[in-house]
């Protein structure tokens, strides 16, 4: 199951070799990127990816970690969730080489909410450590959390079947902020999250109770710095995410 509203994380395994494909090279700075007659936008230092003609045994550069009906790409995402078979979540998982601080960070990725409810959504992004991490995990009874170092903070907001979300998840020397379609929620401090998973990992979710269900992400970006939602990342061809 995915992490649990108690922000209490499982312990994924960990068995992947080297870097994935679509991850950049730790300590690889963003850069603004403008083609001709597009809109600028900026290269995601850790991780960029529009779900594009993702295929092979690494898909995008993730490893698939939950039976092959859970996860289906399309030509420009992936659906993760319910495979009408008895299993409920959808995982992929990365490793990641870089030095990832989660007190300064940004994620920002685009969904489609599940057709029907009940359902979650999650991204985790840890650190060298696994202690460290970085997190927002939306439900769709309207709770929230986001997970910043080893302390947790919740929130509301509101589920709609079949919408489409803009998620920007940034930390500011600690303090998180999180936006959804450029909205911001207002976070409440939980206490503590310090549960372990493994280190130096990205996982992307999706769960739900009901057959066939699935949520769909259109892409993903993770940058080592603190970026505000207004930032317009680039897919990994250079042009601009939306």
């Amino acid at each position: 199951m995915l992490p649990g509203k108690c922000g209490c994380p499982g312990n994924p395994a960990t068995p992947f070799g080297g870097p994935a494909s679509g991850l950049w090279p730790s300590g690889s700075a963003g850069a603004e990127s403008a083609a001709a007659g597009l809109v600028s936008c900026r290269m995601a230092n850790l991780i960029a990816t529009c779900f594009t003609a993702c295929v092979g045994a690494t898909p995008c550069g993730f490893f698939p970690a939950t039976p092959p009906g859970t996860i289906q790409f399309t030509a420009n995402s992936v659906l993760l969730g319910n495979d009408g078979s008895g299993n409920s979540l959808g995982l992929l998982a990365a490793p990641h080489a870089a030095t990832f601080d989660p007190l300064n960070a940004t994620l920002q990725f685009k969904v489609i909410e599940f057709n029907q409810f009940p359902g979650n959504f999650v991204v985790i992004i840890t650190d060298s450590t696994g202690f460290g991490v970085f997190q927002v995990q939306l439900f769709s009874d309207g709770t929230l959390f986001v997970v910043v170092g080893a302390l947790q903070y919740n929130g509301t907001w509101t589920p709609v079947a079949g919408a489409e979300i803009l998620v920007h998840y940034e930390t500011i020397a600690g303090v998180p902020h999180l936006f959804l379609n450029n909205v911001e929620v207002s976070l409440t401090l939980f206490g503590p999250n310090a549960n372990f998973i493994s280190p130096n990992i990205i996982l992307v979710g999706g769960e739900s109770s009901v057959p066939n269900n699935k949520v769909t992400y259109d892409f993903l970006f993770v940058d080592t710095t603190s970026l505000p939602p207004t930032v317009n990342f680039c897919c990994p061809d250079g042009t601009p995410s939306r």
